[in-house]
């Protein structure tokens, strides 16, 4: 939906920008589309300008993608959630006026058009990457030997902030259940 042909990523940094900035020229040159994710609408206006300036031309798209909505903090958070009010007219705006706007799980989605009544077609669901040189699958023997864990007994683990909208009381809870309906005993492990 985006029409980008390539992704361009790396370190932020001066030298960076201007390594990015080329190879989109090149890019552009070649008849190709480039994505180049700005952190601040100043460096998106460099970026557009620069490669106006080098290429002749530049068709900028703007696209937005937000850590966490403000509406649905305060859905969940109420009184507690410590941001102002303008956050949302400022958020409304911005989904408003995008061209486009990345969610990342199809729950974004949905709080994106019911809250802040996103038109569907102009939303992309891309879920949050790692770095494979950081985190990389292997195998249960070894993950539990790793971390101490009996070879046989059942684990169940809960990864988020201890944050109420994470559900961590409705594992607990159902680890409960699971025991007292179903005679299974299982380690929680809160990461």
């Amino acid at each position: 939906p985006l029409g980008a042909r390539r992704l361009l990523t790396g370190p932020v940094g001066p030298g960076s920008t201007f390594t990015v900035l080329a190879a989109a020229a090149e890019a552009a040159r070649a008849g190709r589309s480039a994505l180049i994710i700005c952190p601040t609408k100043p460096a998106a206006d460099h970026a557009r300008n620069e490669l106006a300036r080098r290429t002749g031309r530049c068709d900028p798209r703007t696209v937005v993608t937000f850590h966490a909505l403000g509406k649905v903090r305060r859905l969940h958070q109420g009184a507690s959630d410590g941001f102002p009010d303008e956050r949302f007219s400022i958020e409304e705006r911005c989904i408003a006026e995008a061209d486009h706007v990345i969610a990342e799980c199809p729950q974004d989605e949905e709080d994106l058009i019911r809250l802040y009544d996103a038109e569907p077609a102009r939303i992309t669901i891309i879920p949050c990457g790692f770095d494979p040189g950081e985190l990389w699958p292997i195998g249960k023997p070894l993950a539990r030997a790793t971390l101490g864990l009996d070879p046989e007994e059942r684990v169940i683990v809960q990864v988020g902030r201890m944050v109420p909208r994470k559900g961590v009381e409705t594992v607990v809870r159902g680890l409960a259940l699971l025991r007292r309906d179903h005679g299974v005993t299982a380690r929680l492990l809160v990461v």
